[in-house]
């Protein structure tokens, strides 16, 4: 797991990651998590990443997301996961740098 937005490859990637998870319930966790991400060595793209725009090769600075994720497991058979995601682009991007992106994320699972 290294961002819900992100999402990147670990290829030419270094990953700092903070989180917090706390107990809602028995079985329920919400879960605060912080990614700062920068490249070994510049290049102009992301290997894997959910991102469209793509890094331009001068920086290594890829940027930061912070998550937030919710699960919900109190029923037997009925689990709710929902996430919410902010990416802001670092220096790699050139003109994007600074820009943000968004992903909110809801799910419903049947399990028998």
């Amino acid at each position: 797991y290294y961002g819900e937005l992100l999402n990147p490859d670990l290829s030419n990637l270094q990953i700092i990651t903070i989180s917090a998870g706390f107990p809602i319930g028995e079985d329920s966790f919400i879960d605060f998590i912080y990614h700062h991400y920068r490249q070994d060595h510049p290049a102009d793209f992301l290997w894997d990443s959910d991102l469209e725009a793509e890094p331009e090769g001068i920086s290594k600075a890829i940027g930061q997301e912070f998550d937030v994720a919710f699960t919900y497991e109190e029923w037997d058979n009925i689990e709710i996961e929902s996430s919410a995601a902010i990416f802001r682009a670092g220096d790699a991007f050139g003109t994007l740098s600074g820009e943000t992106a968004y992903r909110f994320k809801f799910e419903v699972n049947y399990l028998f």
